[in-house]
């Protein structure tokens, strides 16, 4: 097998496999019992059941899968340093690595859209959505659903590592890979597996004059919500829109076997943009995909990209609370843990039929942006780094002793 980002020049992305490092095969040891690896195990226990209890299950490990992404992609985002407005070549939002946060922000608001589309798709088969539960929310570090535990999630600054992690999580699905519903390499494995239990269960029920899709249209979160980023969010009533969604969710991360590109072009006329993993790739390498490159065969060759990695806080590396020295850092990092809590309990009010929380609630990231930005310009007494922002999650009673 190959790491990541050898052989460009012969072999397909999607060919390739990320092969651990020893020292993340430490962290996973490390991990075994976490949270995630728990609900993972839970999962693969009901692997072959084809009923609707399994695919409501496998469906909320689905929004877990895009929720975890979205604190990992904001850390990065947030810890690029904005620049000094005074000077003449400055860059609105983010000074010097403009081009970076550009790319970044841009995956995470099309994440916030995956995770709407599965959440319309739960609601639609009649699921129960636990967004603002304990359970629900992953603590980091982490592995993820699509890696099967293979590979570690942090939440760290902009650099190098965060971006290969990046890269692990997007990684495109071989051609002819079996879909699965436990020990799945990629994200399109795992959806793809979550499509053919829906069309299964689908089928069975227009056997007997029946439907799956049978929850309120109330619930659902329709296009009108729109918030920016690429694509569109499509209101969930019947097999086709599911399907319809899940390939909005595979090809914007994927891309395709061909091509670089997702299809937000071709099915909602907006701007041709490349997939999340190819954007990745596009900072990594350090270069951007040149306008006539469509194939995923080869590395990109368009203009190169000017990365200040010096213009970056200094956040360490999956910080926690209880270990800021100062009073005033934990104060401010319960602020943030705060506010994230609101965040998840607006979603929980949106996807539960009052569907006005929801823009609100994504407007909610920008307050997020404030605090994380405050922690991390803050050094740790005792330490070679700054504080960040934890991501930790607050009970109510835990909220109601802070008051």
């Amino acid at each position: 097998m190959n790491n990541i980002m050898k052989n460009q020049k012969t072999l397909a992305y999607h060919d390739q496999c990320i092969i651990p490092t020893e020292q993340e095969n430490k962290e996973l040891a490390a991990l075994s019992n976490s949270k995630m690896s728990h609900l993972l195990k839970s999962c693969a226990l009901k692997k072959n059941e084809i009923s609707l209890e399994n695919l409501h299950e496998h469906l909320r490990v689905a929004m877990t899968l895009e929720l975890s992404t979205i604190p990992p992609y904001l850390c990065a985002l947030y810890s690029i340093e904005v620049g000094d407005s005074t000077k003449a070549d400055y860059q609105k939002s983010y000074g010097d690595n403009a081009e970076v946060a550009t790319l970044i922000r841009s995956v995470m608001m099309e994440e916030m859209l995956h995770f709407t589309l599965v959440g319309n798709i739960l609601n639609a088969v009649q699921g129960e959505i636990k967004i603002n539960h304990k359970d629900f929310v992953p603590e980091y570090p982490t592995v993820l659903p699509d890696s099967a535990g293979q590979f570690v999630v942090h939440l760290s600054k902009f650099d190098q590592s965060s971006i290969k992690t990046f890269l692990q999580i997007e990684q495109p699905t071989p051609a002819g890979t079996e879909p699965k519903l436990d020990e799945y390499e990629t994200i399109g494995q795992f959806y793809h597996a979550i499509q053919d239990l829906m069309q299964a269960l689908e089928e069975e029920a227009r056997d007997k004059g029946e439907t799956i899709f049978k929850g309120a249209k109330t619930h659902q979160i329709d296009a009108k919500f729109y918030y920016g980023g690429g694509g569109e969010i499509i209101a969930v009533n019947n097999l086709k829109n599911a399907k319809a969604a899940i390939k909005i969710i595979l090809e914007q991360g994927e891309g395709s076997e061909h091509s670089i590109y997702d299809t937000d072009k071709k099915d909602f006329k907006q701007i041709n943009e490349i997939s999340h993993y190819f954007k990745f790739n596009e900072i990594y390498e350090q270069q951007r995909y040149a306008s006539c490159q469509i194939g995923p065969k080869v590395p990109p060759q368009g203009t190169r990209m000017d990365i200040k990695h010096d213009k970056v806080y200094n956040m360490g590396i999956n910080p926690k609370t209880e270990n800021f020295v100062s009073a005033d850092l934990k104060n401010l990092s319960h602020q943030f843990n705060q506010l994230y809590r609101e965040l998840l309990d607006g979603l929980q009010k949106a996807f539960t039929g009052h569907k006005d929380e929801f823009l609100s609630s994504v407007c909610q990231m920008y307050q997020l942006r404030y605090k994380a930005v405050e922690l991390m310009r803050n050094p740790i007494l005792g330490t070679r780094v700054n504080a960040g922002p934890t991501f930790e999650f607050l009970s109510d009673q835990e909220i109601k002793d802070m008051e």
